[in-house]
């Protein structure tokens, strides 16, 4: 199967996802993850959006919609940041999200309110939606690009983090649902050989 643009990103994107951010290696971070996730949906036909390889998981459409859902709420918490005088820089705390983030062999559960709930009519409009919120986030770190390692966010997963390593845990969750749609589109061969194929559920 052809899988389209999206694996011509994938090494690249994982490659920069190896490594700590400078404040401006990070905006280069959410763009180049932007480019592989628009790029991995974008190869989906909408005939595609709503299979599912088993009867929980979720859709391709689904996990567009949870990312979108996803990004507005990480997003959200900087609203209630606190800040400290000092940087808050941590290169082996990034690595190791970075890493994690990335790794699908480790399953994470999403919160409920982030699961997938219908709420956009087609694949399209979901990819639209994410390319908006995409842009609020790029916005933001040029915004308050000085003050990223100053900033304290909370994260459902990762407790108290700094202000770069939410926008490289944005960044690194986006890739990590782009790594899922490939699984998912190489299996539909598998699936329908009645095969059956392991898929992520409920996954952040």
């Amino acid at each position: 199967m052809d899988l389209g643009g999206g694996d011509r990103y994938r090494g690249r994107a994982r490659s920069r996802l190896q490594r700590p951010r400078s404040r401006m290696q990070i905006l280069a971070l959410l763009d180049e993850s932007r480019a592989f996730f628009h790029a991995t949906v974008s190869a989906v036909p909408e005939t595609e959006a709503t299979r599912r390889l088993t009867p929980e998981a979720w859709s391709i459409a689904g996990i567009v919609e949870h990312i979108v859902v996803a990004e507005r709420a990480l997003l959200g918490r900087f609203d209630n940041a606190g800040k400290s005088e000092e940087s808050l820089c941590n290169p082996e705390r990034e690595s190791q999200m970075m890493a994690s983030l990335r790794n699908r062999s480790t399953r994470i559960s999403a919160p409920e309110r982030a699961w997938p709930a219908g709420r956009f009519d087609t694949l399209a409009e979901a990819l639209e939606q994410f390319l908006a919120a995409r842009e609020k986030t790029i916005q933001f770190a040029r915004e308050h690009d000085a003050e990223l390692y100053h900033l304290r966010v909370a994260h459902p997963f990762f407790g108290t983090v700094n202000g770069a390593e939410m926008l490289i845990i944005i960044a690194s969750h986006s890739s990590r649902h782009a790594d899922q749609i490939l699984e998912i589109r190489s299996g539909y061969d598998t699936m329908n050989s009645n095969d059956t194929v392991p898929a992520e559920n409920r996954s952040r």
